[in-house]
C-alpha cells in the first residue's frame, strides 16, 4: 500500500455516517443522513423513499435534525432558535413542512402548540449509524439541566444514573425534588469519602483551592443533602426512588445518563469537570452503550447506602469521617 493510499484510508475513516428514519408508522419512508466530515462539518441529506428530496435549505435540515434528537418532546420556539440560531426560523420551517409534504393544518409530522408557542415531532424516530455525539470544549450547564428536565418515570429500573465525585454545584441545586414528584428513580454513584488515598490522587493536583480533606467534607455534606431530599420527597408522598452508593474507584469523569440520552465531563488534574471538555450522546449510540456499561459495573460494586433509614446523626460529625449506615443486603435489582 503506498503513501497515499493509507493518506486517504485515513482520511475516510475519519468520517462519520448515519441516518436518522422516521414515518414508517404512516407508511412513509424518511430518512435524515447525516455525514460529519474529517474538518468537523456536518453535512444533512433527506430522502424519501431512497431518493433525496430537492430544495431543501441547510436552515430547514438542521431544524429538522434538532426535531429528530427531541422527538414527541414539546419544544418552545424561542428555545430552537437559541440552539440552532436561524436567521429566518419561518421560512427555514415552511420548506421544511414542503419538503416532508406537511400541512400545518392537519399535521403529520410536525404539531404546532398553542398559540404558536412551539412545536413538537409527532413520530417514532430509529437512529442507524454512528450519529448523535457532539463534543463541547467546555461544559454546557444549560445541556446538562436541559437532560435532567426530559426525566420521567420510565419501564426500566432507574430513569437516572449519575456517577461522580461530588456535583460541583451541589446536591441540592440539581432539582432532584422535583424528578423524584415525577416518580422517577435516580441512582448515583459517588466517590468514597473514607478512602483518603483516591481522595488523594482526586485533588492532590488541583490549583483551584480544592484539597482532600476539603474534597472528603464536599461529599460528606452532599450525602447529608441527598439524604435531605430523599426523606422530604418521601414525607411528601413522592413516587420517585433516590439511591445511592460509594465507590472506592474512582471515576474519569462525571457523568449523566438517561433514557434519553447522556453527558460527560471530562475530570482534569488541576481543575474541575466544568472547566474540561464534555460530551453530548444521543440515546443507544455507542458511547451511550459504554458509559451505561460503565454506571453498571461502578453501581454493582460500589457500597449501597440507605437514603431513606439513616438519620443525620449516623453521621457523627462530619469533620472526623463519615459513619453513614450501609445497608446490610443490597436491594433486589
Amino acid at each position: 500500500m503506498t503513501a497515499e493510499e493509507i493518506s486517504a484510508n485515513i482520511w475516510a475513516m475519519e468520517v462519520r455516517e448515519g441516518n436518522l428514519l422516521f414515518g414508517q408508522e404512516i407508511e412513509e419512508n424518511f430518512r435524515l443522513y447525516i455525514r460529519v466530515d474529517v474538518q468537523g462539518q456536518r453535512h444533512l441529506t433527506l430522502f424519501f423513499n431512497e431518493i433525496a428530496v430537492p430544495g431543501m435549505l441547510n436552515g430547514s435540515l438542521s431544524l429538522l435534525q434538532f426535531f429528530l434528537e427531541n422527538p414527541k418532546e414539546p419544544l418552545l420556539k424561542s428555545t430552537i432558535q437559541e440552539a440552532l440560531n436561524l436567521a429566518d426560523f419561518d421560512r427555514n420551517l415552511s420548506n421544511l413542512r414542503k419538503g416532508l409534504r406537511d400541512n400545518p393544518a392537519d399535521p403529520r409530522f410536525i404539531d404546532t402548540l398553542t398559540h404558536s408557542t412551539g412545536y413538537k415531532f409527532m413520530l417514532n424516530v430509529v437512529r442507524k449509524g454512528d450519529v448523535g455525539v457532539e463534543a463541547f470544549p467546555r461544559w454546557r450547564q444549560s445541556i446538562f439541566f436541559a437532560l435532567l428536565n426530559k426525566v420521567n418515570r420510565g419501564q426500566g429500573e432507574e430513569d437516572l444514573r449519575i456517577v461522580t465525585v461530588a456535583f460541583s454545584c451541589g446536591a441540592r441545586d440539581l432539582g432532584l425534588d422535583v424528578l423524584l414528584k415525577r416518580g422517577a428513580r435516580i441512582r448515583i454513584v459517588m466517590m468514597d469519602p473514607t478512602n483518603a488515598d483516591i481522595l488523594e490522587f482526586r485533588h492532590g493536583l488541583r490549583q483551584d483551592s480544592m484539597t482532600g480533606p476539603q474534597g472528603k467534607d464536599q461529599i460528606i455534606e452532599q450525602i447529608l443533602g441527598l439524604h435531605s431530599i430523599a426523606k422530604r420527597a418521601e414525607i411528601d408522598g413522592a413516587e420517585g426512588r433516590l439511591e445511592l452508593v460509594v465507590s472506592r474507584s474512582m471515576p474519569s469523569g462525571f457523568v449523566a445518563h438517561t433514557d434519553k440520552g447522556a453527558v460527560t465531563g471530562m475530570f482534569l488534574a488541576q481543575a474541575s469537570y466544568v472547566e474540561g471538555p464534555m460530551i453530548e450522546a444521543q440515546h443507544h449510540t455507542e458511547p451511550w452503550d459504554k458509559l451505561y456499561d460503565d454506571w453498571f459495573i461502578r453501581w454493582e460494586t460500589g457500597t449501597p447506602m440507605d437514603l431513606y433509614e439513616v438519620t443525620d446523626g449516623f453521621f457523627g460529625n462530619p469533620q472526623a469521617g463519615l459513619a453513614f449506615k450501609a445497608s446490610a443486603e443490597r436491594k433486589p435489582r
